[in-house]
């Protein structure tokens, strides 16, 4: 009664201080983080881009974050900033931050720490400067991370106990970590790895005397836990690539669409930092070191207790030191490869699978002085993390991108121009029918008041609408500036790419906002109109 009490209470707790903070932050302030503000618009545009379909969610981000905001903007025509603010986003992300605080009180307690150690595990946790921002951010970290203390959890709990009901957990939460993020990928291989070996090495010194000694049942035993472990994933994986062919033709259209990390590979290289780092590994493990050393505080202690008691070299540790590698091997090839902008959100998965470890650890040395040390340290890496966002000198030497520009979280002036377009579109062309590629313009999209006139991105006849587009009645191009970042991008910069500076004998311009979108409107037929550039041939086709 007591453990479920202090449970509702931390979740309320944290809850409303996320919810508060998201609020203030994204309604108040205007600040929206824009991978979050997205997944907000793949939900809406499943509900109320016409006909409402479910292919309107995308094929590029995992889709879990947005399917979970779905009814939460059933509410949009009552209250229009679940959707403009993107406070469906801080919301289901609040949930997901206060629910990894209440896991990680129970877990903790659980493997035998006091209740006060819990709570004071769970908010040294949830109160992290990063982890708090990715509770109101609207991102998929804060689903994901939840997931991350899930699994771990459950595996450090497996280790001991051979329990298969955490073998089947998780399973569940790798099948639904690949739902949310495609981290989850070298997480579940290092996981795999990890828990053949404890089958072969050391759960078998647990069997009878005639079953340890078979070399075949133990390898059957084995291959039985992999299977029942990886089903999930590998299952969810062939679904969405399934997906993806038959809704976009391309079985890897999340992996190298024109909107995907590969399609954005020319972008990445034009920046400085990002380039000096493809095919030079010297520089992508000082970069990575850079993002990760305050995430890493805690492992400190760790090793340098396993090393005092001389456990450094089992099995265990080796899957922690595996599981915390896997994300930043995965960020090291994707750096090398010129394919990751290397956000310093990337980086933090360790500290999580730290975190969820801890409980683990506690247990294992049954030592007051070793969980004041692990406490003392979380403190350390939250005030080290805090100053780093108060001053981030260091960072801003290196070029590392932070979600946010400062602390002040005010909104970018694209954003600024995004609202700008949509409310010009409200006052004066409210229906009017207008055409735009979404992945830049999502903003515009949930702030328009009647998105049934708009051709985006998802819409079914979106690539013929763009190839003529008084065939199928468009009024209005909205088109970004071509040289802002990622609008190079955008369907109708490829497919006429002289657009926005040129303009063309069937457009006029009708009015630019703040040098990152102009508004044309169509004023006679046109149709296949010269293409010139290889992407709009292929947009073409």
């Amino acid at each position: 009664m007591q453990k479920k009490f202090i449970g509702w209470v931390l979740f309320g707790l944290i809850f409303i201080s996320e919810i508060i903070a998201g609020y203030y932050v994204w309604h108040i302030k205007g600040f929206v983080f824009g991978d979050g503000i997205s997944r907000v618009a793949n939900a809406f545009y499943v509900l109320y881009i016409q006909p409402p379909h479910l292919a309107a969610i995308g094929m590029v981000w995992n889709p879990l974050p947005s399917f979970m905001e779905l009814p939460l903007l059933l509410l949009w025509p009552i209250y229009k900033p679940i959707a403009s603010s993107g406070l469906a986003g801080v919301i289901m992300t609040s949930a997901f931050a206060a629910a990894s605080g209440v896991i990680i009180y129970r877990y903790t307690v659980k493997f035998g720490s006091s209740h006060f150690v819990g709570i004071a595990l769970a908010l040294l946790y949830c109160f992290n400067p990063f982890m708090f921002i990715f509770g109101f951010s609207g991102l998929s970290e804060s689903p994901f991370n939840f997931i991350l203390l899930w699994l771990i959890f459950n595996y450090t709990e497996w280790l001991e106990s051979e329990e298969p009901s955490n073998i089947v957990q998780m399973a569940i939460a790798l099948g639904l970590g690949f739902l949310i993020r495609y981290e989850i990928i070298p997480i579940a291989g290092c996981l795999f790895l990890g828990v053949v070996f404890i089958v072969l090495m050391i759960h078998r010194a647990n069997l009878a005397s005639e079953y340890r000694k078979d070399l075949r049942y133990s390898f059957e035993r084995a291959e039985g836990t992999a299977i029942i472990l990886l089903t999930p994933i590998v299952y969810a994986c062939l679904i969405w690539i399934l997906y993806n062919w038959i809704i976009t033709g391309n079985p890897l259209y999340f992996l190298n669409s024109v909107y995907s990390n590969l399609g954005c590979k020319d972008f990445y290289a034009a920046n400085e930092v990002l380039a000096s780092m493809i095919g030079n590994p010297g520089k992508i493990v000082s970069y990575i070191l850079l993002c990760t050393k305050y995430f890493l505080i805690p492992a400190v202690i760790i090793i340098g207790y396993r090393v005092i008691k001389l456990k450094v070299f089992q099995w265990d540790f080796l899957s922690l030191v595996l599981l915390m590698s896997s994300t930043l091997a995965l960020q090291f090839y994707m750096l090398g490869n010129g394919t990751s902008i290397g956000a310093f959100r990337y980086y933090s998965f360790p500290f999580v699978i730290l975190c969820a470890w801890l409980p683990f650890e506690m247990k294992k040395f049954n030592s007051k002085l070793f969980t004041f040390l692990c406490l003392i340290s979380l403190i350390v890496s939250d005030i080290a993390l805090g100053y780093a966002w108060f001053q981030k000198q260091e960072f801003k030497n290196n070029k590392v991108l932070f979600e946010a520009a400062d602390l002040k979280f005010e909104c970018s002036p694209k954003e600024i121009a995004q609202r700008d377009v949509a409310q010009y579109i409200n006052i004066h062309i409210p229906n009017a029918k207008i055409l735009m590629d979404s992945y830049r313009t999502y903003n515009v999209i949930l702030n328009v008041n009647q998105p049934s006139n708009l051709i985006v991105t998802c819409s079914y006849e979106f690539n013929q609408a763009i190839r003529n587009p008084r065939k199928y009645k468009v009024d209005y191009l909205l088109v970004p500036s071509e040289t802002n970042d990622f609008s190079r991008q955008d369907a109708l910069n490829r497919l006429y790419p002289t657009l926005y500076q040129q303009g063309a004998f069937w457009c006029t311009p009708v009015k630019e906002f703040s040098g990152y979108y102009k508004l044309f409107k169509i004023v006679q037929k046109v149709e296949y109109p010269q293409i010139t550039t290889d992407a709009g041939k292929k947009l073409k086709q």
